[in-house]
């Protein structure tokens, strides 16, 4: 997606001078889109492919949105890095200015249950529906009129550069996912001189205050044994 390039690039500047190549790899995540993550796998539907890559060679590292990985990821790989955090708030799209002032019974697409479960908290009128696919394919069925507004990460939206209006919501509203906002960059367990010259490059670039935030949320994720069927939402 346009978003993966972005986190990719991202990360690109950062290491330069050192030359990066971009291997594009389409997940099963990117192609189920007609039903939510939790009926179709988990959040691993992101991950398992570019883990593969990594194992077999195949790719030094793959960039990550950090809420996308499950608690426990392929052995034989570990996070070389955490990039500064940016905006961990969730955004409303769809003209409005906060959850107070959608219509009565309007349609809201998310694919997240813990947005599900926070808007159906505050607004239990609201009828919340699957919304699946890139940012630029909810954005698309938000102006079609498919929905009447749509919740989506402010960090997506700010890498993206898109000039979209979207009203941040505060945390005390909609608490953030785990790692919400945060990069990580996933390597091969370093054994070899390439894959320890790999994690000593990457970890030049870590981020100890994101690292901490994440590893701490993450935590909560993994004692409350957190999934796509669970709404739990941690900020560190």
């Amino acid at each position: 997606s346009s978003l993966a390039i972005a986190q990719v690039q991202i990360v690109a500047d950062r290491l330069a001078p050192i030359p990066v190549d971009l291997l594009k790899l389409t997940t099963s995540g990117d192609k189920i889109l007609d039903r939510s993550l939790a009926d179709a796998g988990g959040k691993g539907l992101f991950i398992k492919e570019l883990e593969k890559a990594i194992l077999a060679g195949e790719s030094d590292a793959a960039i990550h949105s950090m809420k996308d990985m499950e608690t426990h990821f392929a052995p034989g790989t570990e996070i070389a890095a955490v990039l500064p955090r940016e905006d961990r708030r969730d955004a409303l799209l769809g003209g409005y200015a906060s959850l107070a002032d959608l219509p009565k019974g309007a349609i809201v697409g998310t694919s997240s249950v813990r947005r599900r479960a926070l808007l159906l908290h505050h607004r239990p009128d609201l009828s919340v529906k699957l919304l699946r696919g890139n940012v630029i394919r909810r954005i698309g069925l938000l102006k079609a009129g498919d929905y009447d507004a749509i919740i989506l990460a402010v960090a997506g939206l700010k890498r993206l550069g898109l000039d979209v209006f979207y009203s941040p919501l505060a945390s005390d509203v909609m608490p953030t996912a785990a790692a919400q906002g945060a990069l990580a960059v996933q390597i091969a367990s370093p054994c070899d001189e390439r894959t320890r010259s790999v994690s000593a490059v990457f970890a030049r670039m870590n981020c100890s205050r994101a690292a901490a935030e994440v590893t701490a949320e993450r935590a909560v994720l993994a004692h409350l044994d957190g999934s796509c069927h669970t709404p739990i939402a941690a900020s560190a």
